[in-house]
């Protein structure tokens, strides 16, 4: 119990010694921001509160007497420099942040920097949404929170648009802002950023909004993780929630395909003919968009069997230009192998036969079970396919 006591004190009093050392920066750079505005009677103040917390800094001494001489009526300005305190004490320093909201649901709008460079106070403006500022990582410096809306196919009202907070920090040299998101930020992207979405998700309960905000926070935890080396900024994180999202999509909408994968069909197509018929591969390339094979019946039928990225059948094309019986018969033979794989009910396959037959020139067809069996004759050439019904 006396060591729990004891560390408990000793933490007591680190706190307290923090707090101590962040009043007193806050007065100084609040006396200096008065000052740079000639509220001398402000700057006064804040200086007296700063000596409160430190009685002993040189710093804040001299600047209670600057601001206090400055106050003296009828002052000959030769007596005292006031620009001593701007060009000597204040440096180049950050004196105020303020986002200027536009207005509307976008609640874009503009970051206003303040800061003294040269003895001169300045100001910079740039472009933001929804900004914020906050010290994130304790240096005594705010840094810049930038909402990022993400360009998307989702649907999704201005307000609910799925957004990353792009980092930043302002550089008095340069006058810009310089991107600084990253790993080093972890303990913002996990106790606000991610419990954020996850608000969000908990609240709407829409299968968009939980697929899209559950791939920004698969990304913060990708952050989080190091697993990023470039800058992480909203260009980057954009085209990562693409790919997230687009994958996510894929697994959860199955491409339409005749539920028989292409190495089985060829096997019980075979076994059915009781005959094995030559097949070769065709590569994929730009005009064909997905793996194809090609079963070749005989010199004048041919097969083609487009297959998904996982192996499964989307459609069949039966290819004839017949001439003579025998060619036909094949032709026919074909026909009947594809049924006999795809429909083990018998009556199914008398009912498609019966459907399509007869066909001079012209085309039929018939949907069963989910599937849609085509036949088409034009002169001497014939098509017989196969396709998943809601193509």
């Amino acid at each position: 119990m006396r060591k729990i006591i004891l560390g408990f004190s000793i933490l007591f009093i680190l706190t307290s010694c923090n707090n101590s050392l962040d009043t007193f920066q806050y007065e100084m750079e609040q006396g200096q921001l008065e000052y740079s505005k000639e509220n001398f009677e402000l700057a006064k103040y804040h200086y007296q509160k700063a000596l409160e917390q430190d009685p002993d800094s040189k710093e804040a001494k001299e600047n209670l007497a600057v601001a206090a001489e400055s106050l003296k009526p009828n002052m000959d300005d030769s007596s005292v420099d006031r620009k001593t305190l701007t060009q000597k004490e204040l440096k180049d320093t950050i004196l105020d942040y303020s986002f200027e909201s536009g207005g509307g649901s976008g609640d874009y709008g503009e970051i206003v920097i303040q800061f003294t460079k040269d003895g001169e106070k300045k100001e910079a403006t740039f472009d933001g949404k929804s900004t914020t500022f906050e010290d994130l990582d304790g240096d005594g410096t705010a840094e810049i929170l930038d909402q990022v809306p993400i360009i998307s196919d989702f649907d999704f009202p201005e307000a609910f648009k799925p957004y990353w907070i792009d980092i930043f920090q302002f550089d008095l040299k340069q006058e810009k802002l310089i991107n600084v998101g990253g790993p080093r930020y972890s303990g913002f992207y996990r106790s606000n950023y991610i419990p954020s979405l996850e608000n969000t998700i908990a609240e709407f309960q829409d299968p968009d909004i939980t697929l899209a905000y559950s791939a920004m926070k698969e990304i913060a935890q990708e952050v989080i993780d190091g697993k990023f080396a470039s800058e992480i900024n909203g260009e980057f994180v954009n085209n990562r929630f693409l790919e997230i999202t687009k994958e996510a999509m894929v697994k959860a909408k199955p491409e339409p395909s005749l539920e028989i994968r292409i190495d089985d069909f060829i096997l019980q197509f075979n076994q059915n003919l009781k005959s094995n018929y030559p097949y070769r591969h065709i590569p994929k390339d730009d005009s064909v968009p997905l793996d194809m094979f090609r079963i070749d019946l005989t010199q004048n039928i041919n097969m083609a069997c487009v297959v998904n990225s996982d192996g499964n059948i989307k459609g069949l094309i039966l290819n004839g230009t017949t001439y003579t019986k025998d060619d036909f018969k094949e032709y026919m033979k074909g026909i009947i192998g594809i049924l006999t794989v795809l429909e083990r009910d018998n009556q199914a396959k008398d009912e498609i036969i019966t459907a399509l037959q007869h066909t001079q020139n012209g085309e039929k067809s018939i949907v069963k079970n989910g599937k849609k069996y085509v036949f088409k004759a034009i002169g001497t050439t014939y098509g017989f396919s196969v396709v998943p019904e809601e193509q």
